[in-house]
C-alpha cells in the first residue's frame, strides 16, 4: 500500500492542527507547554510514524529483511515520557505538571494515529480530551475546594485543642505566657 503525496501533507496536517487544539487550551490555562509544544509533539510523532510506513514499503522484498512500523510508535512514547518529566515539577511535597505531562503523551497519540491514517480515531480522541480538559476541570476545582475546607477545619480544630492546652496546662491549671527574648 503506497501512500500518495497528498494523504501525507492531511496526515500532517491533521496530527498538527489536532495538537494544536489541545496545546491551544493547556496554553490558555498558562501551563508549561502549550500550542507550540504540543503541536510540534503531535507533528513530530505523525513524521516518525510515516517514516517507519514508508521505510516499511521500500524494504519489501529485499531478502531477510522485515521492518515493523508499529515499532516506531513505542520510540515516540519513549521520548515523549522524556518531556513529559520534564514538565513536571515538584514542589513542596506537591507534583505539578502532570496533566501537561499527559496531554503531551496523548498529543504524541495523535499523531501516531493520523500517521498511521486513523483520522477518525485522532479527531475524535481530540474532541474527548477536549471534554476532559475544559468541563471536567469545573469538577476538578470543586474538589479542590471540598479539600481545602476540609483541611482548613482539620487545622482550626487543631489550633483550637493547642491553644486550650497551652491556656489551661495539662491538668487544666492555668498557665502564664513567657516573654521570649
Amino acid at each position: 500500500m503506497h501512500i500518495q503525496e497528498l494523504d501525507i501533507l492531511f496526515r500532517l496536517a491533521l496530527a498538527t492542527i489536532l495538537s494544536s487544539i489541545i496545546g491551544l487550551e493547556r496554553q490558555v490555562r498558562g501551563k508549561p507547554a502549550g500550542l507550540r509544544t504540543h503541536a510540534l509533539a503531535g507533528l513530530g510523532a505523525a513524521i516518525m510514524t510515516l517514516s517507519g510506513i514508508m521505510v516499511a514499503e521500500q524494504t519489501i522484498g529485499i531478502a531477510g529483511l522485515t521492518v515493523d512500523p508499529t515499532r516506531m510508535a513505542s520510540i515516540v512514547i519513549q521520548g515523549i515520557g522524556f518531556l513529559g518529566a520534564g514538565v513536571m515539577i515538584q514542589s513542596r511535597g506537591f507534583v505539578k505538571g502532570i496533566t501537561t505531562a499527559t496531554t503531551l503523551w496523548f498529543v504524541a497519540s495523535i499523531g501516531i494515529a493520523t500517521g498511521f491514517g486513523l483520522w477518525l480515531i485522532a479527531a475524535f480522541s481530540t474532541m474527548l480530551a477536549l471534554i476532559l480538559l475544559i468541563l471536567f476541570r469545573q469538577f476538578e476545582v470543586e474538589a479542590e475546594k471540598v479539600e481545602l475546607l476540609h483541611s482548613l477545619n482539620e487545622e482550626n480544630i487543631l489550633s483550637s485543642a493547642h491553644d486550650k492546652n497551652c491556656k489551661t496546662g495539662r491538668k487544666g491549671k492555668k498557665v502564664q505566657k513567657s516573654k521570649i527574648w
